[in-house]
C-alpha cells in the first residue's frame, strides 16, 4: 500500500477547531434561510388551500343564489353579474349547459356561448359528487366585465354542478377566484424575511469578526498542549537516551582509573572499553546534532550549500560507512546503481545525511536479510529508493512515521536506541531542498521508502 504524505490529513488534524468554527459560520445561517424557506412555504400552502375552500363555498353559494332563475338563461346571466360585484376576488364566472355529449359555455359574465376545448374537468365535475378546484395561471391579460385579468396572476378554478330545487343537475359553474392579494401578502412576508434573513447573516459575520481572536486562541490552545506534550516527550526521551551513553562512559572510564593502580587489564581489554567510549560519544553526538537541526529547521534556519550533486558519489560514501554495521547484523547491503552518474542541485551534506538516516534506519528495524539501495532517473526526477526486508508497518504506524518523537513500539523494537527525530528531519530536508519523500510498507515484510529529486538543469 503506497503511503504519501498526507498533508490533508495533517491540515484538518491541526486546524480542527478552525474548520468546525467555519463549519458553524456557514451552518447557522444556511439553518436560518432554510427554515426560512420552510416557513415561508408552509404558510403559503396554507393560505392556499384556505382560499381554496372559500373558493368552493363561492361556487356553493352560486349555485344558491340560481335556484330561482334557472329555466330563464337571461336572468341566469344577470344573477351572474350580480353576484361577481359582490366580492373582487372573483374574477370569473362561467356558466357551462352540458348538450348530448359536448359542454358549452352559455354564460361568462356577459360574453357570447363558445365551444369548450378541453371536457376532462366539466365531465369530472358532471358525473362526480366533489367540486373540482385546480390553481390556473392566467397566460394572459383579459378584461371580463368590470373585471381585469393580470398575465402570472393565480386562481382557484372551481367546477361543480348547479342543481334545481328537484336536485337535478341543470348547468355547470366555473369560478375563478383571485390569489392576488395573498400573493401580495406573501411577497411582502419574503421580502420582510429575506430583509431579516440578511440581517442576522450579517450580525453573525460581526459577531464571527469581532470574536475573530477567540478562533486565534483556540487554535494557539491547540497549538500549546501540543508543544507541551512534545516537551513532555523529548524530556522522556533525551534523558533515557542521554542516561544510557553516559552511564556507559562512565563504568568503561571509571574501570580504566581503577586498572591503572593494579594493572590487570589487557591491552585488548582497554581498547574495547575506548571504542565503548567512542560509540557512546558517538550516541550522544548524534542526539545532540538532531535537537540542533530540530530547532534550526523549526526556525528556519538551516543554511544549504547549494550545487550540482552526484548521487552515486554521495551512496557509495554513506554505504561505505554503514557497511561494518551491516555486516555486524549479518545483513546485506545491496547498491543499484546507474552507468552513468545522476545529479540534482542540493546541499551535499543535507544528501548525506538523508541517506545516513533512511540507510540506518533500515538497518535498525531489519533483523534478518538486505538492505538493497537504488538510485534511478524517472522522467525528471532522480530517485533513491531504500528498500529492506525489515519487520514493516501497519496503516497507523505508517501515518505517524514523519512525526516528531514517533517510534514504532513492539516487542522487535524494545532494544532498538533513537529519539523518534530522524526521519522527522530527514523528510523536512528533503521538502526543504525541493525534494519529495514517501513510504510503502507491509508488516512483517518489509519497507522502502522513495525520495524524489528534480534532475539538475546545469551540464
Amino acid at each position: 500500500m503506497n503511503l504519501n504524505f498526507k498533508i490533508n490529513s495533517d491540515f484538518l488534524a491541526d486546524y480542527k477547531q478552525l474548520i468546525f468554527s467555519i463549519v458553524i459560520i456557514v451552518f447557522i445561517p444556511a439553518l436560518i434561510v432554510f427554515n426560512t424557506y420552510y416557513i415561508v412555504n408552509a404558510l403559503q400552502d396554507n393560505m392556499d388551500f384556505e382560499l381554496r375552500d372559500k373558493a368552493i363555498m363561492a361556487a356553493e353559494g352560486l349555485n344558491v343564489s340560481l335556484l330561482d332563475s334557472l329555466g330563464d338563461k337571461e336572468e341566469v346571466k344577470n344573477k351572474i353579474d350580480e353576484y361577481s360585484k359582490l366580492t373582487e376576488n372573483v374574477k370569473k364566472i362561467t356558466i357551462i349547459e352540458k348538450d348530448n355529449d359536448e359542454f358549452r359555455v352559455v354564460s361568462n359574465l356577459g360574453t357570447e356561448e363558445e365551444k369548450i376545448e378541453d371536457n376532462t374537468v366539466n365531465v369530472l365535475a358532471w358525473f362526480g359528487d366533489d367540486p373540482i378546484a385546480k390553481l390556473v395561471v392566467a397566460t394572459k391579460d383579459e378584461k371580463i366585465g368590470d373585471k381585469q385579468i393580470y398575465l402570472g396572476e393565480r386562481f382557484w378554478s372551481v367546477t361543480l354542478p348547479i342543481e334545481n330545487q328537484s336536485g337535478e343537475k341543470v348547468y355547470l359553474t366555473n369560478i375563478w377566484v383571485s390569489l392576488s392579494d395573498i400573493d401580495t401578502l406573501m411577497s411582502k412576508t419574503i421580502t420582510n424575511a429575506g430583509f431579516i434573513l440578511f440581517v442576522s447573516i450579517i450580525v453573525i459575520l460581526l459577531m464571527v469578526a469581532s470574536n475573530g481572536q477567540l478562533f486565534k486562541y483556540s487554535i494557539l490552545f491547540q497549538k500549546l498542549k501540543e508543544v507541551d506534550q512534545m516537551k513532555d516527550d523529548f524530556i522522556s526521551i533525551a534523558s533515557h537516551e542521554l542516561r544510557t551513553p553516559l552511564t556507559a562512559i562512565k563504568g568503561y572510564v571509571s574501570l580504566i582509573e581503577d586498572d591503572e593502580k593494579e594493572r590487570r587489564m589487557s591491552k585488548e581489554q582497554k581498547t574495547k572499553m575506548l571504542d565503548g567510549i567512542t560509540v557512546s560519544a558517538d550516541r550522544l553526538d548524534a542526539l545532540v546534532s538532531d535537537i540542533l537541526d530540530v530547532s534550526r529547521i523549526e526556525q528556519n534556519r538551516i543554511k544549504l550549500e547549494i550545487g550540482k550533486v552526484g548521487f552515486v558519489e554521495v551512496s557509495k560514501k554513506v554505504v561505505g560507512q554503514l557497511r561494518v554495521e551491516a555486516k555486524s547484523k549479518n545483513l546485506k547491503l545491496i547498491e543499484n546503481y546507474p552507468k552513468n552518474e545522476i545529479y540534482s542541485s542540493l546541499d551535499k551534506g543535507k544528501l548525506e545525511q538523508i541517506l545516513i538516516n533512511l540507510i540506518g534506519n533500515s538497518l535498525k528495524y531489519t533483523l534478518e536479510g538486505e538492505i538493497e539501495v537504488t538510485l534511478s532517473t524517472e522522467k525528471e526526477n532522480n530517485v533513491i529508493n531504500v528498500r529492506d526486508t525489515g519487520i514493516g508497518m501497519n496503516e497507523e504506524e505508517r501515518k505517524q512515521l514523519f512525526t516528531k518523537f514517533y517510534r514504532v513500539q513492539s516487542e522487535e523494537t524494545r532494544d532498538v536506541v533513537g529519539t523518534g527525530l530522524g526521519l522527522w528531519i530527514t523528510k523536512q530536508l528533503v521538502e526543504t531542498m525541493g525534494g519529495k519523500i514517501m513510504v510503502d510498507s507491509i508488516k512483517n515484510v518489509g519497507t522502502q521508502f522513495t525520495v524524489t529529486f528534480p534532475v539538475s538543469k546545469e551540464n
